[in-house]
């Protein structure tokens, strides 16, 4: 998991520096945002499976876990660190002397217009540069983490610490995929009671005979099966 990430965010360093040697090229801008979303990927989604290897790394390291603190850095990363950075981006438009594009009162269209030179970097490294950065910087951070090497040792720490808990209260154990199994068939039972219930409602309403609608749903669920 840490090696897809780290070799994402690599591809998409790569990706934001070939957009960034030539921001003026369509073609070229085109490529390297291409490469950057690819290599963003892992970074965007399996790094939450990273996240929960750490999160059990945790609990068998110290005996509680820190969820709720990830669930709030990531929540302020994506609310209030969102708004400081785009006041921050606004107020560098601002200091360079940016345009505001004039539109055509006949046509509605938007008037030719152009950026000063300062203006145009603010845009190449607010869009391209600070981001190729911050990769490198993110893949130099990820390459000491090693959680996944202690995975199954840690899985088996928080087990036992888990089932010495239980037992000490005088409670039973029970291995984790029993309890898996006990509940799901729990779940199923509670949704077939919930469905007879709900049908039963609603022959009563329309004044149709349940048992020739249930005939008819076992029906076809026994054709599903086949």
């Amino acid at each position: 998991i840490k090696n897809s990430i780290l070799y994402g965010l690599i591809v998409s360093a790569a990706g934001c520096l070939v957009a960034f040697i030539n921001p003026y090229s369509w073609v070229t801008v085109v490529i390297g945002l291409f490469l950057k979303c690819l290599g963003a990927a892992p970074a965007s989604y399996v790094i939450y499976a990273l996240i929960a290897d750490v999160l059990d790394n945790v609990e068998a390291k110290n005996g509680f876990r820190c969820d709720g603190l990830s669930v709030s850095v990531v929540g302020i990363i994506m609310s209030v660190l969102q708004s400081i950075c785009q006041g921050i981006f606004n107020g560098m438009l601002n200091a360079t002397g940016y345009v505001a594009p004039a539109i055509d009162s006949a046509t509605g269209n938007v008037v030719a217009y152009t950026q000063n030179a300062a203006t145009n970097n603010v845009f190449i490294w607010c869009y391209i540069g600070f981001m190729m950065i911050g990769y490198v910087v993110c893949a130099l951070l990820i390459i000491p983490v090693d959680v996944e090497k202690h995975t199954e040792d840690d899985h088996k720490t928080i087990l036992e610490r888990q089932k010495a808990a239980v037992l000490a209260a005088g409670g039973e154990w029970i291995e984790p995929a029993e309890r898996m199994r006990i509940e799901q068939e729990k779940a199923e039972v509670e949704a077939e009671e919930n469905r007879i219930a709900e049908l039963k409602a609603y022959c009563e309403k329309k004044g149709l005979s349940f048992e020739e609608q249930e005939a008819k749903y076992q029906a076809k669920k026994n054709k599903n099966k086949k």
